[in-house]
């Protein structure tokens, strides 16, 4: 029984049919692996692309935000300048009249 056990198998081994067949089920389970692979990659590529540009979106909103911000800095900053210097004229203005008229 053995014997004809070992040349069944020795048979089926050297059968060019076999082997082809072993051959062709090997390359289409490697050709699915890479498959799964580069979707597995694609799919990480995206997610990448996804998490930089929300990354970018974030750091552009924030930066907007933040010279938005000076912007109304410097304006209110600017506006009380010109409060300062207004007053400053309206007083030495007023202070020059009285002077004048106690003077005279």
């Amino acid at each position: 029984m053995t014997r004809l056990r070992n040349l069944v198998d020795r048979a089926y081994a050297l059968d060019p049919r076999i082997k082809k067949q072993k051959k062709e089920e090997q390359q289409r389970k490697d050709d699915e692996k890479m498959r799964r692979k580069k979707e597995n990659d694609r799919k990480r590529q995206e997610k990448k692309q996804r998490e930089t540009d929300e990354a970018k979106r974030i750091a552009d909103e924030k930066q907007r935000l933040e010279e938005e911000t000076k912007r109304k800095q410097d304006e209110i900053k600017r506006e009380k300048e010109a409060q300062k210097k207004l007053i400053k004229y309206v007083n030495k203005r007023f202070f020059n009249n009285i002077y004048l008229v106690l003077y005279f």
